[in-house]
């Protein structure tokens, strides 16, 4: 069912997931994606993307059908082959509503319904749509644009995934796609990197302190490290604040991923966040930045 009434979209909740990189959104979504009234997209960019020209159209003009399309095939679409082997985690589109939507249909909404819309058909394996009535976004590069959000979707809130800074430069530090980048540079340049990404997670979590003080009622913070070791407190708190039951599956949201074998051309490190996650939730990297990082660093 690709499109869905005005009055569906309406009555469908949209909420969004936040943070610096690598601080457990993905951990966060996969969690959430256990819950059979909920679909927490991966990272496409789309309520933002198109949202200087079309937010304030209403009705939107049909040159969105092209932008659309031309987005999706050089955007997207390149993203999922070069990632043959993730789909699980970054999902795949139904190509009817991506490469031609339907004019009759663009014609009945408004830029929030048609984000919506579009979210619901980013389809992920395994998930059942028939229940869904809440929708979370996850796009850690949205922690900018919180105000403009609350604009276009004023009952929306904002979980946001922290984790401490030490074990976020690890993270990168550790990111075969960093290794590569960095593997013929000296020493310091590894260090410069690690300052690089200490700053960038200020720069995240000063935005959200910002935040909280502005807006405490919309804001809630869940530290990597609590969704670990306390999972059933933390989650439970993550539904309470998003107004969605608790379900004990949402304990165990790898049952619902199956590893799946990589081709040629499958990124190492998605590679490995898929396995990561394929696994029950655990507490082995918690750690890991004492004894993996410098002194220096």
């Amino acid at each position: 069912m690709p499109y869905y009434s005005r009055e569906q979209l309406d009555q469908t909740n949209l909420h969004f997931i936040i943070g610096s990189n690598r601080s457990g959104t993905t951990l966060l979504t996969t969690i959430l994606n256990a819950h059979p009234q909920v679909l927490s997209t991966p990272e496409s960019r789309l309520t933002l993307t198109f949202y200087p020209p079309y937010a304030h159209q209403n009705p939107i003009s049909e040159q969105f059908i092209t932008d659309l399309a031309d987005y999706t095939q050089l955007s997207i679409f390149n993203r999922v082959k070069s990632q043959q082997g993730t789909q699980q985690l970054i999902g795949d589109l139904d190509k009817e509503v991506f490469l031609s939507f339907d004019a009759q249909q663009l014609a009945k909404l408004n830029y929030a319904a048609l984000s919506k819309l579009l979210l619901l058909n980013i389809l992920l394996p395994n998930k059942d749509y028939s229940g869904i009535n809440t929708i979370v976004d996850k796009n850690p590069g949205y922690t900018f644009y919180v105000e403009r959000l609350m604009k276009l979707y004023p009952n929306a809130k904002f979980i946001v995934a922290m984790r401490d800074y030490r074990a976020i430069v690890l993270s990168h530090k550790e990111s075969i796609a960093t290794a590569l980048v960095l593997a013929n540079r000296k020493k310091k340049d590894k260090l410069s990197s690690s300052i690089i990404n200490a700053y960038k997670w200020n720069m995240y979590n000063r935005e959200v302190l910002r935040l909280q003080k502005l807006y405490p009622d919309k804001l809630l913070v869940v530290s990597y490290e609590n969704m670990v070791q306390q999972t059933e407190t933390t989650v439970r708190q993550a539904c309470q604040f998003l107004g969605v039951p608790f379900l004990p599956s949402m304990l165990s949201p790898h049952q619902r991923l199956t590893p799946q074998t990589p081709t040629e051309s499958t990124d190492q490190r998605d590679q490995k966040r898929a396995t990561d996650l394929a696994r029950p939730i655990n507490t082995n990297r918690l750690a890991a930045w004492e004894t993996k990082l410098s002194a220096t660093e």
